[in-house]
């Protein structure tokens, strides 16, 4: 008798998993409220914009994401990991092997060249990293192979952003998160840099971008709305 066909079981645990996230601050004498109860499961591979107005937690939502802050109530699992308890140095860590970043500042070092930008996530990494090879691949990936010795302070708002982007993936994380990536850049630079999230899901990179433009969100798979601190869809 012909021995049965092999069963593929899916991996089903998403790759973010929030569950009714609390975060307020007080930043004077009024307490703001900038997550009230949020929920979200963002699967791997899928590209995901945060949408909404100014104020409504958009920026506070992807930092909890990517463990830049932490909520004050609620249940975060990474990959199936609960990372609630996490001690500092644990979470840093973490978040150096998971995530890379893309600020609408850029915040990059303004006197350092693209090459040692690129390099800066490698300094805090636990295991040896082939970086030099790594940065000049990415580098050319994101078209400044003619710019690698300039200091970004030297640069374009646009070239700065794609250093910010080669920067964010020398780590090869799991999930890029783009905090208003096009907010400081004009029109036509803004749709390039779009076109480099957009070809970096297509590789299969999970991209989570924060965005006040509907235009921008239009290019995600899926868009969640927030408003007052609330998902409203």
């Amino acid at each position: 008798m012909d021995s049965p066909p092999p069963r593929y079981i899916l991996n089903t645990v998403p790759l973010v998993d929030i569950d009714e996230l609390w975060k307020g601050y007080r930043p004077g004498s009024v307490r703001v409220q900038a997550l009230s109860g949020v929920s979200l499961r963002i699967e791997r591979g899928e590209f995901v914009a945060i949408a909404g107005p100014s104020g409504s937690g958009k920026s506070t939502l992807l930092y909890v994401i990517g463990l830049l802050d932490r909520p004050d109530r609620g249940r975060y699992l990474l990959d199936g990991r609960d990372v609630g308890g996490l001690n500092g140095r644990e979470r840093a860590h973490l978040r150096n092997e998971t995530f890379g970043f893309v600020f609408q500042t850029f915040n990059l070092l303004p006197r350092a060249t693209v090459m040692t930008n690129v390099l800066l996530p490698t300094l805090y990494a636990r295991h040896p990293v082939d970086g030099k090879r790594r940065a000049a691949e990415l580098i050319d990936r994101v078209g400044l192979t003619d710019r690698v010795g300039h200091r970004s302070n030297e640069l374009s708002g646009g070239e700065q952003q794609r250093v910010a982007i080669a920067r964010a993936l020398i780590m090869n994380p799991q999930i890029l998160l783009a905090d208003e990536p096009t907010g400081n850049l004009d029109q036509k630079t803004g749709r390039e840099i779009l076109g480099i999230f957009h070809a970096l899901h297509a590789q299969g990179l999970t991209v989570v971008l924060v965005t006040h433009d509907p235009e921008v969100g239009g290019i995600a798979d899926r868009s969640v709305r927030l408003e007052d601190g609330r998902v409203t869809r």
